[in-house]
C-alpha cells in the first residue's frame, strides 16, 4: 500500500497593523463573540490563530492593571477596589489611560471578505473590519 502525501504551500499576505491595547482588548472580544457563531473551519482556524497573538498582550495589560490595583487600591472581601473620589483614583485612572494608549504590532493575515460575507452575527466588529481586505 502507498500512502501518497501532498503538502500544499501558499505564501501568505502577512500584514502589520498598529493597534492600542484598548483595541486589542476589544478585538480579542469581537474575535470571541464571533467564534460562536457557525463558521467554515478554515475561518475558525485563522481567528484562533489571530487571537493567540493577541492573548500575550491581554494577559501583559491584565496584569499591569492588576498590579495597579493593588498600587492604589484597597482589599475587601478578596479583591482590590479604589475609591473613585480619592487622589489614588485619578492616579490610578491616568495610569490605565496611558497603558492602554501602548501600540502594539501585530502580524496577521488579512481576511477576505468573501470568507465571511455570509456569516450571520450579532457581534460588533468594529475593529476585526480593520482586518478585513475589502477587494475581492
Amino acid at each position: 500500500m502507498v500512502i501518497k502525501l501532498f503538502w500544499s504551500i501558499k505564501t501568505l499576505n502577512m500584514q502589520k497593523i498598529g493597534l492600542t491595547l484598548l483595541h486589542i482588548q476589544k478585538l480579542d472580544k469581537e474575535i470571541e463573540d464571533l467564534l460562536k457563531d457557525k463558521l467554515p473551519i478554515h475561518v475558525k482556524f485563522k481567528l484562533h490563530t489571530l487571537q493567540k497573538k493577541l492573548h500575550s498582550s491581554v494577559e501583559i495589560a491584565t496584569k499591569i492593571e492588576k498590579e495597579l490595583f493593588e498600587k492604589y487600591g484597597y482589599k475587601d472581601n478578596g479583591s482590590y477596589k479604589i475609591k473613585m473620589d480619592s487622589e489614588n483614583y485619578t492616579i490610578f485612572s491616568k495610569e490605565m489611560e496611558e497603558l492602554m494608549k501602548e501600540v502594539v504590532e501585530i502580524d496577521y493575515e488579512p481576511f477576505n471578505l468573501s470568507l465571511i460575507e455570509n456569516v450571520e452575527t450579532n457581534a460588533a466588529l468594529n475593529i476585526f473590519f480593520k482586518l478585513v481586505n475589502q477587494e475581492n
